[in-house]
């Protein structure tokens, strides 16, 4: 019996790696370990294909009966797992998502904070995504793997060489290509469920408000004060709550700001200045290529945490990450009373 265990373990080994589909490796075992049975169920012992495979039916018959007991065992842990999951989803929306999105969302709909309706919600939920760069990238990431329904992403830039060090959405085939449209590419890639727009434009005075009173959420990840300012006013504008986020170097900040509920707006901490123009970029200070990612993350966290209505959101703090001494800061940010942008 350990020959033909062997054998049939190998064949699974060999059968993986040349990535052949798991239900095919299994009928195909299931094929050949019935047609041993037979042989040895109907070859007299001393026939030399008995002889070889070295296994009475007896021995094949308990092997039978412990590969039945485990299948069954996990069939059954299966049928479990998936009744919890949809029994969660029925909260008013298991008949809205396919079996395909149950099983993609799993880890979210067991999640007490946002089971069923919660993934609901995202699904329902439009954000735009304000920059395919840095910071972009890993919210476009997280909030297209965690179902949120329509993501817009406005940018007018092109993938270039310098962006794979820390833009983890893009691939060298993407070098010379929109930014949006390969991100666009690369998420419905990712997700095949939701709906990814695209704006190859620049964000300006004309076109921020109205784009902007098309979501529900807005995500600040540019890189220039002058345009976090103009989304800041178009945010106030259209009544919408925006995260913003910044990096650079080896430090980075992420804050929620919302003044429709009297909370402060990005003006009230950062008040626009005739020396908004000197403060550098990435491009020309540097930047760790891993710092986007946490920045963005915790951005893509509070966005999720903002569409469920969970938690404690960000609205009157600001966290500041510094990566080189490991150290995260809460502090609190006041509305400003003389601010001229919200009051």
């Amino acid at each position: 019996m350990f020959k033909l265990i062997v054998v049939l373990a190998v064949f699974y080994g060999i059968a993986i790696y040349f990535k052949v589909r798991r239900k095919v490796i299994l009928i195909t075992l299931a094929l050949v370990y019935g047609f041993v049975l037979f042989l040895v169920l109907v070859l007299p012992e001393t026939h030399f294909v008995i002889i070889n495979i070295g296994s009475s039916f007896a021995e094949l018959l308990l092997l039978t009966i412990i590969m039945l007991l485990i299948g069954a065992y996990s069939f059954i842990l299966k049928k479990i797992k998936k009744k919890n999951i949809e029994k969660n989803a029925d909260i008013k929306t298991g008949s809205e998502m396919s079996e395909s999105e149950i099983e993609r969302y799993a880890r979210h709909i067991i999640l007490k904070e946002i089971g069923g309706p919660g993934q609901q919600k995202m699904r329902d939920a439009k954000v735009l995504v304000i920059g395919a760069g840095g910071l972009g990238n890993p919210v476009s990431l997280y909030l297209a793997a965690a179902g949120v329904g329509t993501i817009g992403i406005i940018d007018h830039d092109e993938v270039s060489l310098s962006n794979l060090q820390r833009q983890i959405l893009f691939r060298d085939e993407d070098i010379g290509i929109s930014k949006v449209f390969a991100s666009q590419k690369n998420l419905s890639q990712l997700n095949p469920h939701i709906t990814i727009k695209p704006y190859n434009r620049i964000l300006d005075k004309k076109n921020a408000q109205n784009l902007i009173k098309e979501y529900d959420l807005v995500i600040d990840g540019t890189d220039n004060l002058n345009t976090r300012h103009l989304i800041n006013l178009a945010c106030i504008g259209a009544e919408k709550p925006l995260i913003s986020g910044a990096i650079s170097q080896l430090e980075g900040q992420i804050s929620l700001f919302d003044p429709k509920n009297n909370f402060p707006c990005y003006s009230c901490l950062f008040p626009k200045t005739d020396n908004d123009n000197m403060v550098k970029s990435c491009a020309e200070v540097g930047v760790l290529g891993s710092l986007p990612g946490v920045i963005g993350s915790l951005m893509a966290v509070e966005a999720i945490k903002e569409i469920n209505g969970i938690g404690k959101s960000l609205r009157g703090f600001l966290i500041l990450y510094d990566a080189l001494n490991c150290e995260v800061r809460k502090v609190e940010a006041e509305k400003d009373p003389k601010c001229v942008i919200c009051n």
